[in-house]
């Protein structure tokens, strides 16, 4: 068993297969690649994606099928990466997930144009970042789409 002393979190305890392993890292990240999954009972279907490298950084994610029950991903390449095929939707196989920003107003909205997808086998993952704009960067969650601007 190994631990990390999350800043958010205190001590928290894994099995060495937990975290996943995000291949190009996040956009303004650098350096920043091991992520250990956090989940909350009480706060499902909310997930904590805390650094195993420093215990200070920790996004808020949500499933994006839980914004969007039609999200449909786009790239081929991104899914190929983490061995997946191209045909792939979210599901057993693969977690895709959107972060959340919050502004300060207490607003907030998940990114649903670069996605983080996490082969579930394998615990790589990549930000699937779209070049459409079928989707927002800023999805409201909760309020109108002028009351978030984080």
């Amino acid at each position: 068993m190994s631990h990390l002393q999350s800043s958010t979190f205190g001590r928290v305890d894994y099995q060495a297969d937990e975290p996943f392993r995000l291949i190009a890292g996040l956009a303004g990240f650098p350096g920043e690649e091991m992520f250990l999954p956090v989940q909350i009972p009480e706060q499902f279907p909310l997930l904590y994606l805390q650094s195993v490298l420093t215990p200070s950084l920790c996004f808020v994610a949500l499933p994006v099928t839980s914004i969007d029950p039609d999200y449909e991903l786009s790239t081929a390449e991104e899914l190929a990466a983490i061995g997946l095929s191209a045909d792939t939707q979210p599901g057993k196989n693969l977690l895709c997930l959107a972060l959340v920003c919050f502004d300060e107003n207490g607003g907030a909205a998940a990114n649903l144009r670069a996605p983080v997808l996490v082969n579930t086998t394998t615990r790589v993952a990549v930000q699937a970042v779209r070049s459409d704009d079928r989707y927002p960067i800023r999805h409201p969650l909760g309020a109108s789409k002028e009351e978030s601007s984080c």
